[in-house]
């Protein structure tokens, strides 16, 4: 049963929503500024009145006027002053990119140079110097290979390289036009034909039909694509000529009287763009509505329009006096500022065949004042600084200062008919209208409130108990829960229990929400949790926590993507207030339910909170903090050729000294000399929708190892590059997020004359004969250090060899003394021994048989011992005869036992005394 009535509030709810919206497309907008951007004298450096402005192939912008010519590329100004200084009032352009000029006594061309500069050459001096005093060039024109000049009394045509002229003294040449192909100049009041000029002189047979109409002084005649002329009028408006009837008054809603048309083109709608002297741009319709007008009220800087195009990216171009403006009509942009009154906007409803806006200011009405303006025109009520409006019928529903507000307005007396106060807080902000039940939810400083639709009127639920924060956004989802964001990283789910909203769950980190602002959106019959990380869903089926939502691609946005608005259109596209700087994001929710996001939207607006985002008829509205933006929608699409990027100037500033010096020149054949100072190349981007948003990066093949980081800065300067093979390439991206490509300049920079291969071979040459001689002298060097160093050794050999001959005649010395030492010792050891020995020798022979056996033992040592010392002194002398060599080798044959029995029985005594017993 609640299902079922649920279906039927939301069936009334669609019937209702069709019924405002049929009122909405029958709701014009009141008119808005159009994106603008005007150039003062300051800006692009050149004359005060600006007469004509062309685009050339190479899509520069070109203002011919008081002194010359200005050119801009996208990134900057350059002026060229024409022949003696002379105003430049007529202008056209060919697909050879010459610029074809008219001034004073002075005609010619520019013409691409080399380099790429712009050279003049003068066709006015091929006229002999007594017909040179030619006046004013009033019209000029380009018909297939000739050029066509037109003064008061001259003619002059230029063809093959020669130049015609046609002169008339006794009348003059009123104005001249390209009609078809077809060069029609006005005699008196018809116009003739002089494509071909006459060989004769002849004047050509008049055209027939092309009448002006009698009385209104004409002010500029056009061509027209469908066959017609346009003729503009000083006082009368605009007439359209024709070849088989008379003129007709174009009928418009606008009023020409004091505006003075100067010109006018066709515009890509089938409709028209008068530039006029008074009154600023007109934008006429197919069939001369009055859709729109431009002037210092909604941008322009001044309200003379001398001519105008429209750019390859369909910006209207205007040359003024003092200025040089761009529109962006097409763009179907509209501002609502503080011009108008406004500041911030909060909310705006159609009402009662009125703009009803919600701020500041409290409720007030946007209104149209005039073509070109609005005015913001205040209610007297009793609330102040509302917040949000909602129609209710014959009334609206107000959210203000101390609540929710209820008032039946008197818009024509700007008054309060009746007022009502539902609904009490400190604050009431958002309103929004329940698909559950026929309600409406608000937005309070303390909570949330609730007011109920009933038979006698609005019922207030008052704040709904358990929502303690200040409610920040609702939404509803498909299951019928209610979903209230707050500024504090928390929500708070709720359901309807009969008339009851009844909070069922408060979420917050620890049920996984992030920290930061918890809001709540509804796109169709989807909810978005939005979140200082991206978008976040309810965890199904109990909704007790919420998760990252994965088909809301949260990674297209960046790291920083909290989501702060959301709305979905009705042509299925998202936009999106994404990252606390208010930047706007657009992309697409596709059927399978996943968001494709496809980057930031209308980056050239200045960071802003963006207070509701809401359609209405024909257009996107988006409040803002300050302000109102109004965009056609789904927005228009424009047949936009791409923009180029272009190497502007190449060269030394400093010298100065330019090797590229315009637009089109793609290599550099000659090498650059070495040292030759700074290098700077110039680039630009042809995108003039915004240009100073434009970013350029630089990489130059060669030297950096990587592109260079984003920058506005529209050059880039080299200093001292060593020798070497270079390729300069750079990348812009405009305002827009679109990338773009130059096409690569190699050149080469010429090595200074030490170290080219010329320099490298005589380094080398004289490197091997440096090494040569250096072998030679070092070879040379070698012997004679090897002879001095032989010659020292030979001192050094020769002295050491002394000293080693003085040292072994004072070793032999020593040795021989020591020789005769031990002779003369050992002989004179020899004679005592030798009687000490008889002496026991004797006793031994005749004492042997009165001794003792004792006794004989001790005799025996004592002869023994004498023996042994004998021998010894003997050896001693042997030793000398050994080292005098005297002493021959003699083996023989010993009986060792005895041997050692006889050195036992010499320490036979000795070791008795000692108590040491010793055998053998």
């Amino acid at each position: 049963m609640q299902m079922t009535v649920q279906n039927i509030v939301r069936s009334a709810l669609m019937v209702a929503l069709a019924i405002t919206s049929a009122a909405v497309l029958a709701l014009e907008p009141p008119p808005g500024k159009p994106p603008v951007r005007s150039y003062g004298m300051a800006e692009y450096g050149g004359h005060l009145t600006n007469w004509v402005v062309r685009q050339a192939p190479d899509q520069r912008i070109v203002v011919g006027g008081g002194d010359g010519l200005v050119i801009f590329d996208g990134a900057n100004w350059q002026a060229i002053p024409a022949r003696h200084r002379g105003l430049i009032r007529v202008m056209e352009i060919d697909e050879a990119g010459r610029i074809w000029t008219g001034s004073p006594n002075e005609f010619g061309y520019f013409e691409p140079g080399s380099d790429g500069g712009l050279v003049y050459h003068s066709l006015s001096d091929r006229l002999p110097e007594d017909q040179r005093n030619i006046g004013e060039i009033f019209s000029l024109q380009l018909i297939g290979d000739a050029v066509y000049f037109q003064g008061l009394r001259h003619l002059f045509r230029w063809g093959e390289g020669e130049l015609s002229v046609v002169q008339f003294p006794e009348f003059t040449f009123s104005i001249g036009l390209n009609h078809q192909d077809r060069f029609l100049v006005r005699i008196r009041d018809r116009f003739h034909d002089y494509t071909e000029f006459p060989a004769d002189g002849a004047i050509p047979e008049p055209e027939p039909g092309w009448r002006l109409p009698v009385g209104p002084r004409y002010s500029f005649l056009k061509s027209w694509p469908d066959g017609r002329i346009l003729m503009g009028s000083v006082r009368d408006g605009l007439y359209w000529l024709s070849d088989d009837d008379e003129p007709q008054r174009l009928e418009t809603g606008f009023d020409f009287s004091e505006a003075w048309p100067f010109s006018a083109i066709p515009t890509p709608d089938g409709g028209m763009l008068v530039a006029t002297l008074q009154q600023g741009l007109f934008h006429l319709g197919p069939n001369g509505e009055a859709l729109e007008q431009v002037t210092h009220r909604n941008g322009l800087a001044v309200n003379g329009i001398a001519d105008l195009i429209i750019d390859h990216e369909n910006g209207i171009w205007m040359a003024q006096a003092g200025a040089i403006a761009r529109v962006d009509l097409f763009s179907g942009r509209r501002l609502y500022d503080a011009d108008f009154g406004l500041s911030a906007t909060h909310a705006l409803i159609p009402f009662q065949g009125r703009w009803l806006l919600a701020g500041r200011a409290g409720l007030s009405v946007l209104k149209e004042d005039g073509h070109d303006a609005s005015r913001l025109q205040t209610i007297d009520a009793p609330i102040l600084q509302t917040h949000d409006v909602l129609d209710d019928g014959d009334g609206v529903l107000v959210s203000s200062v101390n609540g929710v507000h209820r008032i039946v307005p008197d818009l024509e007396n700007l008054t309060v008919i009746e007022h009502e106060h539902l609904l009490y807080d400190t604050y009431a902000f958002k309103m929004a209208r329940s698909r559950l039940r026929d309600a409406v939810y608000a937005e309070l400083q303390n909570g949330l409130g609730v007011l109920l639709k009933t038979d006698e009127g609005w019922h207030s639920l008052g704040r709904i108990e358990g929502v303690n924060h200040r409610a920040a956004t609702i939404a509803e989802d498909a299951a019928g829960r209610v979903w209230v964001g707050t500024m504090v990283g928390r929500y708070y789910r709720l359901s309807w229990q009969g008339d009851d909203l009844v909070v069922e769950a408060e979420l917050a980190a620890e049920q996984g929400v992030p920290e930061g602002y918890a809001l709540a959106f509804n796109l169709g019959e989807r909810t978005v949790l939005g979140t200082g990380d991206g978008g976040y869903r309810p965890v199904e089926p109990a909704a007790e926590r919420i998760e990252p939502d994965l088909d809301f691609r949260n990674d297209q946005l960046g790291e920083q993507r909290g989501v702060y608005r959301l709305y979905l259109a009705s042509d299925g596209q998202v936009i999106g207030g994404i990252r606390p700087d208010g930047n706007l994001w657009r992309g697409t929710l596709t059927d399978d339910g996943v968001f494709d996001w496809q980057g930031r939207w209308l980056t050239d607006l200045e960071p802003a909170i963006n207070w509701f985002i809401d359609e209405q008829g024909d257009h996107l509205w988006i409040g803002r903090h300050p302000g109102l933006l109004r965009i056609e929608w789904p927005p228009p699409e424009l047949d936009v050729e791409p923009s180029r990027l272009q190497l502007t100037r190449v060269g030394f500033p400093d010298q100065p000294r330019w090797l590229i010096a315009g637009p089109g020149v793609d290599r550099l054949d000659e090498a650059i000399p070495a040292g030759s100072g700074s290098l700077r190349f110039e680039f630009a981007l042809s995108s003039y929708m915004a240009p100073e948003m434009t970013e350029y990066r630089v990489f130059l093949g060669g030297l950096d190892s990587d592109w260079s980081r984003w920058s506005n800065e529209p050059r880039r300067d080299y200093t001292n590059l060593p020798g070497g093979d270079y390729v300069f390439q750079v990348q812009a991206r405009n305002a827009a997020g679109q990338m773009f490509e130059s096409v690569p300049l190699a050149f080469r920079v010429q090595p200074p004359f030490y170290l080219t291969p010329l320099a490298w071979g005589i380094y080398v040459l004289v490197g091997l004969m440096l090494l040569t001689l250096a072998a030679r002298f070092g070879q040379r060097l070698r012997e004679r250090n090897l002879l001095a160093q032989q010659k020292i050794l030979s001192e050094q050999v020769a002295e050491r060899t002394a000293e080693v001959r003085a040292q072994a005649r004072e070793i032999r010395r020593i040795s021989d003394a020591r020789a005769r030492f031990f002779a003369n010792v050992s002989h004179e050891l020899r004679t005592p021994l030798t009687l000490t020995r008889g002496p026991l020798q004797e006793l031994a022979r005749i004492g042997g048989d009165r001794l003792d056996d004792e006794l004989k033992q001790y005799l025996n040592v004592a002869l023994r011992n004498s023996e042994a010392m004998q021998s010894l002194i003997g050896q001693i002398l042997d030793l000398q005869r050994l080292d005098a060599g005297r002493m021959p080798l003699k083996l023989i044959e010993v009986d060792l036992a005895l041997i050692v029995r006889g050195i036992v029985d010499r320490f036979a005594v000795q070791a008795r005394l000692r108590h040491i017993e010793l055998s053998c």
